[in-house]
């Protein structure tokens, strides 16, 4: 049995973009237009009526919003959502904004991590693990085979192809065989590690496509752990630094996209052709806690745990050796944000491994995810991230990436076993000191006016559910520059939805419905950022 990985794109918008692909446009065009941002830091520095300072606020929601209930729906979206959330503001004293920029992972951090998991071991270009035998490439040509013959059946079959079109199909397989034919004859029959030895150095890349420069560098797994570290400076899709091992076999942890939310992330339903709902086939397959999945499975797909890999420690004891790493590598200034037992299936792709299991392997650990705190405010980025890949309506091809950042780990009994830094910024000035911030009141009331709209999905209803409104950090992006942006303070309002499409579920998701900006009282977009 082999396993396919799904299509990267969808896990990207679903998991990182706020689930707002379906999106209603604002018939108004005011509340979600591009953002003046001189005009944003003049509301944020100034004393106008009705304006609050975060203590001032602090005493509002406490003595009128200790819950915030509420039933919104429409009926011609075809939306409802159910309201009955704590409104949490932070204990500080001030809100403030912040003028950032994107930061390179640079060779100084990636030889320390080195130190702390690779010490005095052999590193091999990643580009071993895409390397392929002859017996894979011959699979895939009688594979090939078998399809067109299907196809070209099925065509005559149905009597509504001309012969022309039946030919422009045959021939379009036959252009991808004989590229595979090519590869099959340059395939070794089995793959030599010697050849792909590397090292931990970041390179400027070749083809600077998707990034300028990096590192992928892998063990063999002679010790009986695969190590990978994983190193991307894009201007376009952002910087990152992934380790991570594990005794299964070699994992793909590089890629373009940086990073999903885990703990409150979209879901499909369950993929499998019974009524299961997604926590019940998770249950009976063995598999603990969150389920991180990519892979298609189905009531006939079985689980294997990582061979020699537990999980018998305690969140806190997690917590305390992240955080002694956090220290030892310098990162003082991030806190806990989220943190659960999760397991996750495997992706292998080490060449000895990849293709050959009947069970998909996975891995139970506690996955940590730590922010920057700023004077005790996390910058937790609930406002979704700055996305476009693909041709504007200028005609101009845009790639562009910027996810919150975040530092991430996975931890079990032996250790820290994944280690990630996801998208670095740096602060470079501080804007407002104490911005002036508008009455929750009036962002509720944004929030009830724009909640059906901004969450209302094309052939879908939508079923909602808010369970906490936070008052937090986020970065939004400047209009006219990918790589800098503003720290703001930001309402978010979050919880989860169920998709249904005829009465059947469709989909879940979970995380912030709604980022509503706390100066000016806008819906941010998730997908322009701002």
């Amino acid at each position: 049995m082999k396993f396919g990985r799904k299509w990267m794109a969808w896990a990207l918008c679903a998991g990182l973009v706020l689930g707002c692909a379906g999106c209603q446009e604002d018939p108004e065009g005011s509340i979600v237009k591009h953002k003046d941002m001189d005009k944003l830091i003049s509301q944020a520095a100034g004393s106008q009526a009705g304006r609050q300072d975060v203590v001032d606020l602090q005493a509002d929601v406490a003595e009128n919003y200790e819950s915030y209930q509420a039933e919104l729906a429409d009926e011609s979206l075809e939306v409802q959502i159910s309201v009955d959330a704590q409104v949490q503001v932070p204990d500080v004293d001030k809100l403030s904004i912040y003028r950032v920029q994107q930061k390179k992972i640079d060779q100084e951090l990636v030889d320390k991590v080195v130190a702390e998991f690779m010490p005095g071991e052999t590193l091999y270009d990643g580009g071993v693990l895409s390397a392929r035998t002859r017996r894979e490439v011959e699979a895939d040509i009688e594979y090939f085979r078998q399809d067109l013959a299907r196809m070209e059946a099925d065509m005559r079959e149905s009597g509504e192809y001309t012969e022309e079109a039946i030919e422009d199909q045959i021939q379009a397989y036959q252009f991808d065989m004989e590229h595979l034919q090519e590869e099959y004859e340059n395939a070794p029959d089995t793959i030599e590690w010697s050849a792909w030895l590397g090292d931990s150095q970041i390179k400027p890349l070749e083809d600077p496509t998707y990034m300028e420069e990096g590192v992928h560098a892998v063990t063999d797994g002679s010790d009986g752990l695969y190590k990978a570290l994983y190193v991307q400076n894009s201007s376009g899709y952002s910087n990152k630094l992934v380790y991570g091992c594990n005794p299964a076999g070699c994992t793909n942890n590089g890629g373009l996209y940086v990073a999903k939310t885990y703990f409150r992330g979209y879901q499909n339903p369950y993929m499998v052709s019974t009524e299961k709902t997604v926590d019940t086939y998770w249950q009976e397959k063995g598999l603990e806690g969150h389920v991180l999945n990519d892979f298609n499975v189905d009531d006939n797909t079985t689980f294997e745990p990582a061979p020699g890999w537990t999980c018998d420690l305690t969140q806190e004891e997690a917590q305390a050796q992240a955080e002694a790493l956090l220290e030892k590598l310098g990162f003082e200034d991030f806190s806990l944000g989220d943190g659960a037992l999760c397991s996750e299936t495997l992706s292998l792709v080490n060449p000895e491994a990849r293709g050959e299991k009947e069970s998909l392997p996975f891995a139970t650990y506690y996955i940590l995810q730590y922010y920057r705190d700023i004077d005790g405010v996390l910058l937790t980025q609930s406002s979704g991230v700055k996305y476009q890949d693909g041709w504007t309506d200028e005609g101009v091809f845009r790639k562009e990436l910027w996810p919150g950042e975040c530092i991430e780990f996975r931890i079990n009994d032996s250790g820290i076993v994944g280690f990630s830094v996801l998208a670095p910024v740096e602060v470079t000035e501080t804007v407002v000191e104490g911005a002036a911030l508008m009455p929750f009141d009036e962002v509720k009331g944004t929030f009830e006016s724009m909640a059906a709209m901004v969450r209302a999905r094309e052939y879908e209803q939508v079923a909602g559910e808010v369970d906490k409104v936070q008052l937090s950090y986020s970065r939004i992006s400047e209009k006219d520059s990918f790589d800098t942006g503003l720290i703001v303070p930001v309402w978010s309002f979050e919880g989860k939805e169920d998709y249904y499409m005829n009465e059947r579920l469709d989909g879940s998701w979970a995380g912030p419905l709604m980022a509503i900006n706390a100066v000016d009282g806008s819906v941010i977009d998730a997908e322009l950022g701002y």
